[in-house]
């Protein structure tokens, strides 16, 4: 007597999320994004503001959505838009969301969810270049990182919600993906102008690691031609007193020291 075998499905046989590593992942990354929303918002019902940079984002946002493109009257004089100090074109893709629920508190807890989002590749890159268990337990110390948590304390920044677009940059590189690579350092770069050096240094590393010499090289060159332009060009036409203040930024090295960017890198 024959007994039939009924093969696995193909779904239960290539399906990577079946694996407890990556089901522990999820329950981490969901787990901190639902305990700091619920501490931001904590935080809003109890009238704790962040200062500053929560303030000039919500109200960029805000005088968008009425007409005044990234207009804030915490700069310059009599008000200046965001354009002329940051050339921060990436955060208006999160305009729709702030139209729905037009509140301060939606900010901060977009800034959260990116930051959990930032696990995914964390542990991708772990996983592939050592093994599952490694990439959960980088996913711990990175969810646990005190400049992360220290992130969500201080409140919303712009610099902040790109943070994931530098890891899966990274992860797409380590894949060869190559074209997902080029999307996701355009986007850093329209990110803010610490991004377009950034890019600048990810080129070279493309050179130096991959022999990816015409691409690396393109990426370097394209990056600061965009630097340029930001700092020479738009950043003046939309009123900067300083177009090379940024160049003076990073020469007293306050974006080694002040840069949330770097300090979760």
């Amino acid at each position: 007597m024959k007994i039939a075998l009924i093969p696995c499905p193909a779904w239960k046989r290539q399906s990577p999320c079946l694996t407890g590593s990556s089901v522990g992942v999820g329950l981490l990354i969901c787990s901190f994004i639902i305990f700091f929303s619920w501490f931001t918002l904590r935080k809003f019902e109890h009238g704790i503001w962040c200062g500053h940079d929560q303030g000039l984002g919500c109200q960029i946002f805000w005088t968008t959505l009425h007409g005044k493109l990234l207009w804030s009257s915490f700069l310059g004089v009599n008000g200046l838009c965001h354009l002329g100090e940051h050339a921060v074109f990436f955060i208006l893709l999160w305009l729709p969301i702030y139209a729905l629920f037009p509140f301060p508190v939606t900010l901060s807890i977009l800034q959260v969810f990116f930051l959990g989002l930032s696990a995914v590749p964390v542990y991708l890159i772990a996983k592939d270049k050592i093994s599952s268990r490694a990439g959960l337990l980088f996913v711990v110390l990175y969810l646990t990182n005190n400049f992360v948590i220290q992130a969500i304390i201080d409140g919303f920044q712009t610099r902040t919600i790109s943070v994931p677009l530098y890891f899966f940059a990274f992860l797409f590189f380590i894949k060869k993906r190559y074209l997902w690579v080029s999307l996701f350092i355009l986007l850093i770069c329209f990110s803010h102008g610490i991004g377009c050096l950034i890019a600048i240094m990810f080129g070279i590393y493309m050179v130096l690691a991959q022999r990816k010499r015409l691409l690396g090289l393109t990426i370097s060159i394209l990056s600061l031609v965009w630097f340029i332009i930001s700092i020479k060009a738009i950043q003046p036409h939309f009123g900067i007193a300083e177009p090379l203040g940024g160049l003076r930024f990073i020469a007293e090295g306050k974006v080694l020291t002040d840069s949330t960017l770097l300090k979760i890198a």
